[in-house]
């Protein structure tokens, strides 16, 4: 007989009193003590809590002797994990590519288990039941794997009480560099910022049990403590809430935790201590934290903890003393002139006293004024300068940032950041969709831009980026591809709902809707008379359409792969008389098709590893550019038209290589007269058709 005990660590995240702990492991122990009983107990614990089984030895003992370690997960058995309940009651993922997007996801992660978990529990609850499937668009809705863990992490805050609220802020924030990346913090420091130990630790195994940190044993280098997942910083609004409001007083922390380890360290010795200048702006500070509403609560992002408290403290102390001493010294030297100096001069130096003191306090709260205004400026431009870094690879961004940094107190880098970024290219006008855009069109006047998107919209804005866009809705799915008309009165657009549509350049009117491919629809080009519309589908086939919706298409079937047409902004499809369809295919292939003769397409062929994803006509319609992402090539193909006459000019033309006599008698069986004869009417002709290519030139 088997006891099993799953999840052994909620032992000691979800039972606080030690007392009770010790009596269940007793009861354990009672029960697997008789090697001869055919009773077995098996306990499964995270790796992250095994040092707490240490706190009963005996125990210990029992558990080291038959300890397994498991080893975390790769990437096939994450699969395996999101697939195989699904297929236990008989439902399905959408398509492996989402499988993939979900995996891809989570190669980041140190612990990806608890991550897969939280977004398969979510797109289980938003499933569509009637088809039985998991879908990218409920997995899109969620925000992907950061969207699931910020609903997680909002969900453990919530639940926690009122005590533990008070302290997850400082636990968090501590978890958090200044740069706005994860820390990894020892043991030691996450329990210093509380008097009471125990609470941190409970409170800090109970967010590791909710999979919001990390807890690492180190192997003997000591317990360290982590965030989950960067998106914690970058996505989750609570977190960046508090992060933002301890903005102004980072550097000053920053300062002072590093001079609290170095005085610790050192046996806390009085020379490490600030004074002059510092340690008055050290009171300063205190005073300002001091005086704010609810400043003991622990919602405040400048919680100090033991260390740096008893250090800042240690500073004041020292400072009030100085001051005490300085204020003796002034009082000593002022009772000597008293002694030698007459009443009147007595009432004078009173009355200059007086006025000096009144000075000093002017002084004083000038001063903390115009530091306030500096502290405040400088604490804005290091923001600008930081989230400038972050976002290095856009440059227009990047740009508008630095352009609003505040003189006179430029930050040093400003400059370098500047010329860098002006040394890239800048966009003229930025057009947002609220997700991602796939495809963009000039019309044929170049006044208008017509963009796709992942919002399920075709957009029309004017170039310059005046106004508002006209918004045409309609597809239920993300859009893929858009194009105009030769004449720019109408739009064709490609979506992954497996339709194409026809719009009104000028919005009016309703769409015509071309339906009848099995899958995506990747793009769609108008013939240069606007007649017809080719669309081409992961469906492996092209399809060709009446403009107006009439009749039934041409449908061009022979690839074995994902084809498109053209580019995904709607060029290139059709060639500039309309006779000719233009495709190309993940088969290795590309394909022209006489609209006339569908049934017999000039066919060309990649290299095997090349999957051309773009196929053009050159204007002239004499040459084809193709573009591949496997490959990471382009390609120009001539010739687009296949001999079928030996007496081609081009045949003679493309080489000089001529049989040589010996040759043709080994191959041919002929004579040696009759070899020589045939080599020579060869070599004229060559030199004939090379004349005139010359000539041509």
């Amino acid at each position: 007989m088997l006891l099993f005990v799953d999840q052994f660590e909620e032992l000691f995240t979800l039972v606080a009193d030690n007392d009770d702990r010790q009596l269940f492991l007793r009861c354990l122990e009672g029960v697997a003590d008789d090697a001869s009983s055919p009773l077995r107990i098996m306990l499964a614990a995270r790796l992250d809590f095994l040092d707490r089984l240490s706190e009963t030895r005996a125990f210990s003992e029992e558990i080291t002797r038959a300890l397994v370690l498991l080893p975390a997960m790769g990437r096939r058995e994450l699969e395996e994990a999101l697939i195989g309940p699904l297929d236990l009651v008989n439902h399905q993922w959408e398509d492996q590519a989402l499988i993939d997007t979900i995996l891809d996801a989570l190669e980041s992660a140190r612990n990806p288990l608890p991550l897969l978990q939280f977004t398969a529990a979510k797109l289980w609850d938003v499933r569509d039941s009637e088809r039985k499937v998991l879908t990218r668009s409920s997995y899109e809705r969620l925000g992907g794997i950061a969207g699931a863990l910020i609903t997680h992490a909002d969900a453990v805050l919530a639940s926690l009480t009122a005590r533990e609220r008070t302290l997850v802020r400082p636990v968090l924030r501590a978890l958090v560099t200044e740069e706005r990346t994860r820390a990894i913090v020892s043991m030691e420091e996450m329990h210093a910022l509380a008097e009471d130990g125990d609470t941190i630790d409970y409170l800090l195994h109970r967010l590791a049990q909710a999979r919001l940190i990390l807890i690492d044993s180190g192997l003997g280098q000591g317990t360290t403590v982590e965030l989950i997942h960067e998106s914690l910083i970058d996505r989750w609004p609570t977190l960046q809430q508090w992060l933002a409001e301890d903005q102004d007083n980072a550097e000053f922390l920053t300062r002072l935790r590093a001079a609290a380890q170095q005085w610790d360290k050192q046996g806390r010795s009085d020379d490490l201590l600030w004074r002059g200048q510092s340690a008055a702006d050290a009171a300063l500070w205190l005073d300002k934290i001091q005086a704010r509403p609810h400043a003991g609560e622990a919602t405040s992002g400048t919680r100090l903890g033991a260390r740096d408290r008893a250090y800042i403290d240690a500073v004041i102390r020292l400072f009030e003393r100085s001051r005490r001493r300085r204020r003796r010294l002034i009082a000593a030297m002022m009772a000597a002139l008293v002694v030698v100096t007459v009443t009147v001069s007595m009432l004078a130096i009173r009355a200059q006293r007086e006025a000096s003191r009144a000075e000093r306090q002017a002084a004083i709260a000038a001063e903390q004024t115009v530091r306030a205004e500096v502290e405040s400026m400088q604490a804005r431009n290091a923001s600008r300068i930081a989230s400038a870094r972050q976002m290095s690879a856009d440059s227009t961004t990047v740009l508008a940032l630095l352009r609003e940094v505040e003189a006179p107190h430029i930050p040093p880098s400003w400059a370098e950041l500047m010329h860098a970024t002006l040394q890239r290219r800048i966009a003229q006008v930025v057009l947002l969709h609220p997700e991602a855009s796939w495809s963009a069109n000039f019309s044929p006047d170049g006044g208008r831009i017509a963009t796709a998107s992942m919002d399920k919209t075709v957009r029309v804005w004017n170039a310059d980026g005046a106004g508002e866009p006209m918004i045409l809705s309609g597809h239920s799915q993300g859009v893929l591809s858009v194009s105009f008309s030769a004449t720019g009165r109408q739009l064709a657009s490609a979506s992954y709902d497996r339709t194409a549509r026809v719009w009104n350049a000028d919005g009016s009117g309703r769409p015509i809707v071309l339906s009848g491919h099995r899958s995506y629809v990747m793009t769609a080009a108008f013939s240069p008379d606007g007649s017809r519309i080719v669309t081409a589908s992961w469906d492996r086939t092209a399809r060709i359409w009446n403009a107006d919706g009439r009749g039934e298409p041409q449908i061009l079937r022979g690839h074995r792969a994902p084809v498109w047409s053209g580019n995904p902004a709607g060029d290139g499809g059709f060639d500039r008389s309309g006779t000719r369809v233009l495709t190309c295919s993940d088969d290795n292939t590309m394909r022209v098709w006489d609209v006339g003769d569908i049934d017999n397409p000039l066919m060309f062929h990649f290299a095997p590893i090349e999957e051309a994803t773009s196929c053009v006509f050159a204007p002239d319609g004499l040459r084809i550019g193709s573009a591949s992402h496997a490959g990471h090539t382009a390609w120009v193909w001539t010739d687009l038209e296949p001999p079928t006459d030996p007496n081609s000019h081009r045949l003679w033309s493309v080489t000089n290589y001529c049989l040589s006599v010996e040759t043709r008698m080994a191959i041919l069986g002929v004579s040696e007269e009759s070899a020589r004869a045939n080599r020579q009417r060869c070599l004229e002709r060559v030199e004939a058709a090379r004349n005139s290519k010359a000539v041509l030139r």
